[in-house]
């Protein structure tokens, strides 16, 4: 019996060891011409500290850099939790990677995962809202009651959904690394994947060369407490700057008003609209546009210069009985974005740090908003779920570690507030922080950011030029739509 024990356990470990699983890569993206490259999933166990836990695929796509003079590679992860990572076309490795391989490697339980942790229902909660057909109290409920069941309904399917985050994302990391057999790699995250290389760094700094952190979510940061606040900051810094160019405040005068009044209208009287249907071309969907869906749609403008530098026009467009101004930016498609594995990673590690008191207060705290929830997952969720995660201390703290980390801050951010970033610069000892004026979420993605990561990557310590920030023009605040 001790023998057939042993074989027993040893084949059980053997089961459980991570490994490579190569596809082809037409399984995930189409490849440019002349673009060669390694597509498959790293198996690995769905929660490493349950012995009958499922083995599940994380996918992955190494890009060959035909001009390769570095052995050790640049991981490129995306934010979310849940953002699509392998773009849908692989191209050729950008030069300002320095002569390495570019390896997109996916958060588990994506779109592009094996399984994907998907929640039907919950997509379609979300469009209701943004037709107009319920508002936000209903809108929160609902997420709520289809969250619960798609909870329930994974975990009698056997699915262990406590393996979904940060932690187990960067043990599928340094699993990826240790199978390919490279002695370091560097490190490149947006949003919320941030995390991911930070706390990677922190647990395994002899393995990391560099990390680009890209407007990255801070582990230490209690989001959800001041996401209507984040958003607030940044329309006002979009209205400010309309106010001090000339041009643009003369002609769209008292924006803070006519928001307002444009919502609050929209309470009242709201406009019966027909937008383009994404899933059917050539026909259109009939839209009640509400306060919550006005305010949705203009805030959502508040990411990045293209669309923020003609919010003052589109504003006083839509305050003076434009209803194509409204259309244009009103958005129902229907995403594939896997809400189960979202709503498990907020759950287990991140709403237990979480005051529920400030957070239902920064909802309230601005009601021009019309009760638009800026937060992850609305309040309760977690607990009508049946979450009861208790995370270690550690995964609310600052990451401290010596690794050179170059950070990519927008001043205009709504979603990452600068504010953080220069936090992070107090514990992270060998940090660069890069703060574009002028951009918002994903500030480091332009010409600039690129020159400035060409140089970091080629010598992490070196001191940076970034003289190219201070000559990017300052965005059109008096854009006229299109």
């Amino acid at each position: 019996m001790p023998i057939l024990f042993a074989a027993f356990a040893a084949a059980a470990v053997a089961a459980r060891a991570p490994m490579i699983e190569t596809v082809a890569c037409s399984h995930f993206t189409e490849l440019s011409n002349g673009v060669h490259a390694e597509c498959g999933y790293l198996r690995v166990p769905e929660d490493r500290g349950i012995v009958s836990s499922r083995t599940i695929g994380v996918p992955f796509a190494i890009v060959h850099n035909a001009r390769r003079t570095a052995d050790d590679p640049v991981v490129l992860m995306t934010g979310g939790p849940g953002v699509r990572g392998i773009p849908r076309t692989l191209h050729a490795v950008d030069p300002s990677f320095g002569g390495r391989d570019v390896i997109f490697f996916e958060q588990r339980g994506t779109a592009l995962a094996d399984p994907p942790l998907q929640c039907l229902g919950y997509t379609e909660e979300k469009q209701r809202a943004q037709r107009g057909e319920i508002g936000s109290a209903s809108l929160a409920q609902g997420l709520i009651r289809v969250a619960a069941r798609c909870v329930g309904a994974a975990r009698r399917s056997g699915v262990q959904l406590s393996g979904y985050t940060t932690a187990e994302m960067v043990a599928d990391l340094e699993d990826l690394r240790a199978l390919r057999d490279y002695r370091q790699i560097n490190l490149v995250g947006l949003s919320y994947s941030g995390r991911v290389i930070s706390e990677y760094a922190r647990d395994h700094p002899d393995r990391v060369r560099a990390v680009v952190a890209n407007t990255p979510l801070p582990i230490e940061a209690d989001y959800d407490e001041t996401g209507e606040t984040g958003m607030r900051r940044s329309l006002d810094l979009v209205i400010a700057g309309c106010e001090r160019t000339p041009q643009c405040d003369e002609a769209h005068p008292q924006l803070q008003m006519k928001f307002r009044q444009i919502v609050a209208r929209a309470e009242r009287h709201p406009w019966h609209l027909r937008v383009p249907d994404p899933d059917r071309p050539g026909q259109s969907i009939a839209i009640v546009s509400t306060g919550w869906v006005v305010a949705n749609a203009l805030l959502d403008q508040l990411y990045d210069p293209s669309t923020f530098q003609s919010l003052p026009a589109r504003i006083d467009a839509i305050w003076s009985g434009d209803r194509k101004a409204l259309s244009a930016i009103i958005d129902i498609s229907k995403s594939n974005y896997p809400w189960l594995m979202r709503i498990s990673v907020w759950c287990n590690e991140e709403e237990p740090f979480e005051d529920k008191g400030k957070i239902a207060g920064d909802l309230k705290a601005y009601p021009e908003f019309a009760g638009v929830d800026q937060a992850t997952v609305p309040l309760g969720l977690c607990e009508a779920a049946g979450f009861k995660a208790r995370p270690p201390a550690g995964e609310n703290r600052a990451v401290k570690s010596n690794v050179p980390f170059l950070i990519f801050s927008g001043a205009m951010d709504p979603a990452t507030q600068p504010a953080w970033h220069r936090a992070m610069v107090r514990t992270l000892l060998n940090a660069t922080l890069v703060l574009f004026p002028w951009r918002g979420h994903g500030a480091g993605f332009n010409r600039c950011g690129a020159a400035i990561l060409e140089q970091f990557l080629k010598v992490p310590t070196a001191k940076l030029d970034t003289r190219c920030v201070d000559q990017m023009p300052e965005p059109d605040m008096n854009s006229r739509l299109d």
